[in-house]
């Protein structure tokens, strides 16, 4: 999904994420967004930042480092994996897959342009 953030050709921009999200199912089923602890490979947070990464990379790839951005710049794009987008969600918070999400917050993108 889009978002009506821009950045321009020589932006530095640093990215800060946590937090956890609901990826439904059955059990304990919230899983940090950032880099969760589950059975196969899904579940991350993805972000592209225009002419500074790759269409839609993995936030744990991205938080904490600075990029500049090039080519025209563009709009920031969130987006998540997942194999069922429906049960999704910030409801009935649970402690997650191997404890993961106790007493954290819900899922969250920081963004500093400078």
């Amino acid at each position: 999904m889009a978002y009506p953030l821009t950045f321009l050709r020589g932006d530095h921009v640093t990215v800060t994420a946590g937090g956890c999200v609901q990826t439904g199912g059955h059990g304990r089923t919230w899983k940090r967004y950032v880099n969760p602890a589950s059975d196969n490979d899904l579940y991350h947070g993805l972000i592209t930042i225009p002419g500074a990464t790759a269409h839609l990379v993995r936030l744990q790839n991205v938080v904490g480092r600075q990029f500049v951005v090039g080519g025209r710049g563009g709009s920031l794009i969130l987006g998540y994996e997942d194999d069922g987008y429906s049960d999704n969600g910030y409801y009935s918070h649970d402690d997650g897959t191997s404890g993961q999400c106790r007493n954290s917050v819900n899922a969250f993108v920081h963004i500093v342009i400078s």
